[in-house]
This record gives C-alpha cells, sequence and structure tokens, in this order.
C-alpha cells in the first residue's frame, strides 16, 4: 500500500498502518481530498476519507 500510494503523481511520502486503519500522506498542495480517497481506493481495494489536512510552509 505504501509504495502504491508513493506511486501516485503528486504524492511524496506516505505512511500506512493498517493496525490503526490510517495512512498519513505528504502531497502536493493542488491535489484535492477526492483524488487522494480514489487513489486509496484503487491502490488496496480500501475506502478512503480524509480527515484532517495541514499546511506545511517551509
Amino acid at each position: 500500500m505504501k509504495k502504491s500510494l508513493e506511486g501516485i503523481e503528486g504524492v511524496k511520502k506516505a505512511k500506512v498502518s493498517f493496525k490503526e486503519r490510517k495512512a498519513w500522506l505528504v502531497v502536493d498542495e493542488n491535489i484535492t481530498d477526492k483524488a487522494l480517497e480514489e487513489a486509496v481506493s484503487r491502490a488496496g481495494g480500501y475506502k478512503g476519507k480524509v480527515i484532517n489536512r495541514e499546511s506545511m510552509v517551509h
């Protein structure tokens, strides 16, 4: 799942916990929540939902 998510255009980093049933992603700011949710579904057949989105400005 991690490699599948990191293979999506705009996803820079992914961390997946099957135990917690969560994934944490670092993505380009122009990716929509819907696109992320669809990508999770395609990557592993799971239903995904963005529950929190934070901006990381350097």
